[in-house]
C-alpha cells in the first residue's frame, strides 16, 4: 500500500480509537463493536461483509439462520449508531479531522476529512440509498471542443470507483439513453470547460423517474497541477 493510503487509513483508526473511548461510547460496547466491526471492513475493503446479515452475525451473535426481515436488531442498531455518531460530531467532535458516518439505508460507513472533499466519495454519500447507477458520457463545454478525451476518462473513473463500491450496481448507458428511459434508480452526468490553464468539472446526480436533481458538485483545478479539492477513504491510487 503506499504512503498515501497508509497515512490515511492511520488517520481513520486513530481517530477511530479516540472515538469508541469517548463518553459518547463508553456504556455502549455493543454499539462500540458494530461500529468498530463496520469500520474495519470497510478500511479492508470488504464490501460484501457490509450487510445486515453478516453484521447480524459477526456484531450481535445470531445464528446462520438469522433472518434481518423478521428480526431488525441490526436496523435498529443502525439508527441507535447513526444517531449517537451525530451527537457526537456536533459537540466534543466538532472540531475533529476525521468524521465517520453511516448513511441512511447503508451499512458501509463514509469517512470525511474536515475542510476537503472528493467527486468519488461525495458521490458514494449522495448515492448510498440509490444503489443502482448509470453514468452518461461528458459533455465538452471548452472553446475548442478539444477535450472529448478528457471527458471519456472522466467518466471511466466514476464508473470504476463506482464499480468497487459493493453494493453499488453500475448499468450501461445505451445510446440516445433519456431520463425515465433507463434501469438504474440514479443517473450521473456533467460536464468539462478548460479555458487557458484553468478546468472546470461539474457532475450532478438525477432522480430518473422524475429528472429531479439530487446532487451537484463543482471542481475546478489547474491543468498543470494537483485538484484543489482533497481525499477521503478509500484513497485514490497516487504514486
Amino acid at each position: 500500500m503506499m504512503a498515501h493510503a497508509l497515512k490515511l487509513e492511520h488517520l481513520i483508526r486513530e481517530h477511530l480509537s479516540e472515538l469508541l473511548s469517548s463518553s459518547a461510547f463508553s456504556h455502549v460496547d455493543r454499539m462500540k463493536r458494530f461500529l468498530r466491526y463496520v469500520v474495519e471492513e470497510m478500511l479492508a475493503r470488504r464490501y460484501e461483509n457490509l450487510n445486515e446479515y453478516r453484521i447480524g452475525l459477526e456484531v450481535f451473535d445470531r445464528e446462520p439462520t438469522f433472518d434481518p426481515g423478521k428480526d431488525p436488531i441490526v436496523r435498529v442498531h443502525a439508527r441507535r449508531l447513526r444517531s449517537r455518531l451525530s451527537c457526537y460530531y456536533e459537540g466534543k467532535g466538532r472540531n475533529g479531522q476525521i468524521q465517520i458516518e453511516l448513511p441512511e439505508a447503508s451499512y458501509t460507513p463514509v469517512v470525511h476529512r474536515r475542510g476537503t472533499s472528493s467527486l468519488k466519495y461525495a458521490l458514494a454519500k449522495a448515492l448510498s440509498s440509490r444503489n443502482t447507477i448509470t453514468v452518461l458520457p461528458f459533455a465538452d463545454h471548452s472553446p475548442n471542443g478539444d477535450r472529448a478525451y478528457f471527458c471519456a476518462g472522466i467518466r471511466e473513473e466514476i464508473i470504476n470507483a463506482l464499480a468497487k463500491l459493493g453494493p453499488v450496481r453500475v448499468f450501461l448507458a445505451p445510446t440516445g439513453m433519456e431520463v425515465g428511459t433507463t434501469r438504474a434508480a440514479t443517473i450521473i452526468g456533467g460536464g468539462v470547460c478548460a479555458s487557458g490553464s484553468e478546468l472546470r468539472i461539474i457532475v450532478h446526480s438525477i432522480d430518473a423517474d422524475t429528472g429531479s436533481y439530487l446532487w451537484s458538485e463543482t471542481l475546478d483545478r489547474a491543468l498543470s497541477g494537483h485538484p484543489k479539492t482533497g481525499h477521503v477513504w478509500p484513497p485514490e491510487n497516487r504514486t
